[in-house]
């Protein structure tokens, strides 16, 4: 399994994409099974680590360039890191598409959000032949 960490910030990046800055990008390859484990450090917007509260929980969305969109329920690892073993449906379709890491209270109030883009990279070969 392919472990890749990532930084995310919980205050949006919208205002500093004027300024050259921008959310990160994380990269697959298309049709990925089960191959890769994205791990998430949570950052508030000075950049210290933020702190999960206990009993909260997360999730994973993304909408592909297809339309189609997805969501997964994520472990918390720790106090400041999420992740998610990412099923293959997330990288049946190539491109550039939204992504988000969202942390929920005990109460499935939404605690806030951290955005991100995924690249999956076109596979040489179709689905049928990946398997």
């Amino acid at each position: 399994m392919i472990e890749q960490r990532y930084s995310l910030n919980l205050s949006p990046y919208a205002d500093e994409v004027y300024r050259g800055t921008r959310a990160p990008t994380v990269t697959l390859s298309q049709f990925d099974r089960n191959t890769r484990k994205l791990i998430f450090e949570l950052h508030e917007a000075d950049g210290d680590l933020y702190t999960i509260p206990e009993n909260a929980t997360a999730a994973l969305f993304g909408t592909k360039p297809d339309g189609t969109s997805f969501a997964y329920e994520m472990t918390v690892e720790d106090s400041n890191n999420v992740s998610i073993l990412l099923p293959q449906q997330a990288s049946t379709v190539a491109g550039e598409y939204p992504g988000e890491v969202s942390l929920y209270d005990s109460q499935s109030d939404r605690l806030g959000s951290a955005n991100f883009y995924f690249l999956v990279e076109s596979s040489a070969a179709d689905e049928a032949g990946m398997a």
